[in-house]
């Protein structure tokens, strides 16, 4: 193997060992606290959003929040979490707490808020009775009275943004790839990301120093005929 090429695939290696290195040691847990005192109703089929909140850039994959039955004392209604982008429409990220005991409920994102500076937490009632989302257990509360029955009208609701602390920033890479998948063509799963990495890995510095070995060598030829050259003149 040419000395070029071989500097190139040591290089490369040690490039490529120490981007493992970081993505290993760069762990992206937090818990994000919204404090609240308002008891928010959010009757059944309808929307309530939080304020602006704003996540670290690394972003969230858990919302935690509390609920319990609007009336009675019978299981919390099932609830769908939408985070959006700041007062935008768009959908960034979103799960779904199923019907249970009044409480704590922590739902499970699909879909990315990482790089987002600025966005709201929607709380939409899935089940056939209104909801009332607390804040944390032990804060003293008041009631915030319903008026109006559109998204715009935002809400102190008090929740968390969490996102796990044991795992590293190179374990995250499957959840990115599957989440990534859910905006393509239908051909396309998460098996295509992974298939694209494995081709810059692998294939990309094969072909450069493919193409690196077919310089030298034609270098090597360059040399070898201006020597003969030199030879034969003399």
């Amino acid at each position: 193997m040419p000395s070029p090429v071989r500097t190139f695939l040591v290089a490369l290696a040690g490039g490529l060992l120490l981007l493992v290195a970081i993505a290993l040691a760069d762990r992206r847990g937090f818990r994000l606290d919204v404090p609240s005192e308002s008891q928010v109703l959010v009757p059944a089929g309808q929307e309530r959003c939080s304020g602006i909140v704003r996540p670290p850039g690394a972003g969230t994959d858990r919302v935690k929040f509390w609920a319990r039955a609007a009336r009675g004392g019978g299981p919390a209604p099932a609830v769908t979490v939408l985070v959006r982008r700041s007062r935008a429409t768009q959908v960034l990220a979103a799960g779904a707490a199923a019907a249970g005991p009044a409480g704590a409920r922590t739902v499970r994102l699909r879909g990315s808020v990482a790089g987002s500076r600025k966005v709201a937490v929607c709380f939409r009632d899935a089940g056939p009775q209104g909801a009332i989302l607390s804040p944390r257990p032990g804060t003293p509360t008041r009631v915030t009275v319903e008026r109006s029955a559109e998204r715009s009208d935002y809400a102190d609701i008090g929740l968390e943004l969490r996102r796990a602390d044991d795992r590293s920033l190179l374990a995250l890479l499957p959840d990115a790839f599957d989440r990534a998948s859910l905006f393509r063509p239908g051909w396309v799963g998460a098996w295509t990301y992974w298939l694209v990495l494995v081709a810059l890995v692998i294939g990309v510095p094969a072909l450069l120093s493919r193409a690196l070995a077919g310089a030298s060598a034609e270098d090597e030829v360059d040399a070898s005929a201006a020597s003969g050259s030199t030879r034969a003149s003399s």
